[in-house]
């Protein structure tokens, strides 16, 4: 940039190499949650490309600052058979069947794989709940405080186009 700063980018490890991320149970109650019993359960799998940031000093080629970093790639969550996005998932399919469930094919050079995916109307239906809940804990103006609230909005205006 103009000040002379540059940031460099790189792999650490062999550029080739990923590294996995698994939480088999993550348990936690968030805004689609208006039940007491109701809870967010899932096994969360993710892929990751490590990569290293160096902090140049202005005008020379020696590290000011070296941070080490991951962009993660996928993010696999597997609900487990009680959590509340299953649960209303479930229900929207069971009052409109196919509504909430398409097939896809996960395909490399090698290997191809079918498999379930949401439609777009069902990914749009979750992220409106994860926003603004599904009932009127987020009618308060704070929600705008609450970390995440911004990344969904942009990402519920991509998927409506």
């Amino acid at each position: 940039d103009a000040s002379g700063r540059c940031i460099e980018l790189s792999c650490y490890g062999p550029p080739s190499k990923l590294f996995v991320s698994s939480s088999p149970h993550v348990e936690f109650r968030d805004v689609r949650c208006t039940a007491d019993t109701d809870r967010c359960k899932f096994g969360l799998v993710r892929l990751f490309l490590g990569f290293r940031l160096d902090f140049m000093l202005p005008g020379s080629s020696r590290v000011a600052e070296r941070r080490y970093s991951r962009g993660e790639i996928f993010d696999v969550s597997i609900p487990k058979q009680d959590d509340v996005s299953l649960m209303i998932m479930c229900e929207h399919e069971k009052q409109n069947p196919g509504s909430t469930m398409t097939w896809a094919t996960l395909s490399s050079s090698e290997l191809a794989v079918r498999l379930h995916v949401m439609t777009l109307d069902a990914l749009i239906d979750e992220n409106y709940d994860l926003t603004f809940g599904r009932g009127n804990s987020m009618d308060d103006p704070c929600i705008w405080r609450i970390p995440k609230v911004q990344k969904r909005l942009v990402r519920l205006m991509e998927l409506l186009g």
